[in-house]
């Protein structure tokens, strides 16, 4: 079970957001909540690891000091979420110290205790702003998803070349539109059919991404129904539910267009 939210963004006393830079600098400056500041949260046992926009954790050293610039989650990747009320948390690194928004921007992990600088407002954001601009997806089947050149969409190559890499767009904020290699986006039709076939994202080209942990992701589209591969490859969009057929691993993509 998610100790929190897929993605949130974290406010502090002084009315600021937490930023990740894209040199991995860790500040809590921001007056807005955009991709840089929106936070994808994966549960580790009772400790959360934090993932920026660019794909790097959040570090915890142990002279105090925040970095965003680990590729994976080891110990000092992981915090220790503690619920304030209010909808306010405050996060505990594994040196045993609070993560702490000073005044003037600076954020580090060095207070013995919790006072009003050590505790955040969360507030839910979309996971899909906190993706890679280009990913691979695997089934549950261990099969990669495909974009083929006539628009048709299977899940079923062992490897992720270009047709298997998918360009993000983001939607309204919220939404994601995925673009394959072709130029074509997919689509989701009323009948549950998927293809990519699409030159623009309109609203069936767009989906609700969830966060389901570990790099897991569900696919809900505009009809309320979520994407599926099949065991034999076949991808449909006409499941209510989030199981394991419509659960998919997402990576970044080697292959950029």
């Amino acid at each position: 079970m998610s100790l929190l939210p897929g993605c949130i963004g974290l406010k502090s006393c002084h009315g600021k957001y937490i930023c990740a830079e894209d040199c991995g600098d860790a500040c809590c400056n921001r007056d807005d909540c955009g991709p840089w500041e929106s936070i994808a949260c994966e549960t580790h046992g009772d400790k959360v690891a934090l993932r920026s926009c660019h794909g790097k954790y959040l570090s915890a050293q142990d002279d105090g000091t925040l970095q965003w610039n680990r590729d994976g989650a080891g110990p000092w990747e992981q915090f220790e979420p503690e619920f304030q009320g209010g909808g306010q948390i405050a996060l505990r690194s594994a040196h045993g110290l609070y993560v702490c928004a000073e005044e003037d921007g600076t954020l580090v992990a060095n207070r013995d205790g919790v006072g009003a600088w050590e505790k955040f407002d969360m507030e839910t954001k979309s996971f899909a702003i906190t993706m890679p601009t280009f990913i691979a997806l695997k089934s549950t089947h261990g099969n990669y998803v495909s974009a083929q050149e006539n628009g048709t969409v299977v899940a079923d190559r062992d490897g992720a070349g270009p047709w298997e890499s998918f360009q993000i767009e983001i939607h309204n904020g919220d939404k994601a539109a995925l673009k394959s290699y072709h130029g074509k986006y997919m689509s989701a039709q009323d009948d549950g059919s998927l293809a990519f076939d699409r030159d623009g994202a309109g609203p069936w080209e767009q989906f609700h991404v969830e966060s389901l942990g570990h790099g897991k992701i569900a696919f809900l589209g505009d009809h309320g129904k979520y994407v599926c591969a099949e065991e034999d490859g076949t991808m449909v969009a006409d499941r209510d539910g989030a199981g394991p057929w419509e659960t998919f691993e997402f990576e970044i993509s080697g292959h950029s267009f």
